[in-house]
């Protein structure tokens, strides 16, 4: 099949600070630099798209945090389990290097409600 590339320019919508909706893409156990069980989240966040990565030790509070967020009550996980669930990112602004860089600063529930700010019904994916 031969292709054509679009002379213009992409109109990618800029992820920004706030609440967005996330899906999580991936979720594997890992270790953390200090040797703790640890899980790692690649999500597809807000309607930019923007793939972000969050990080959960086990043994923290945002452990806690992301199982209510998942509505799981239990001991024991699967991290197949996560795969395509939703939730909420909080996005912040985080100097990292001297440089500002966004950041999940927590995963909430979804709750009820109109669609937030920065997403349209056509994004929500429930």
């Amino acid at each position: 099949m031969k292709v054509s590339r679009h002379s213009g320019e992409t109109a990618r919508e800029e992820l920004t600070t706030g609440t967005h909706h996330a899906t999580i893409l991936e979720c594997e156990e890992t270790e953390s630099k200090k040797g703790n069980a640890m899980l790692k989240l690649k999500l597809e966040v807000g309607k930019a798209r923007k793939w972000m990565y969050y990080y959960v030790v086990v043994s923290s509070y945002r452990m806690n945090d992301f199982l209510d967020a998942m509505g799981v009550g239990s001991e024991e996980i699967d991290t197949e389990d996560f795969i395509g669930r939703t939730c909420l990112a909080e996005v912040i602004i985080e100097e990292w290097n001297g440089k500002d860089q966004l950041k999940i600063d927590v995963l909430t529930t979804t709750g009820e409600g109109a669609p937030l700010e920065g997403d349209d019904d056509d994004s929500i994916p429930f």
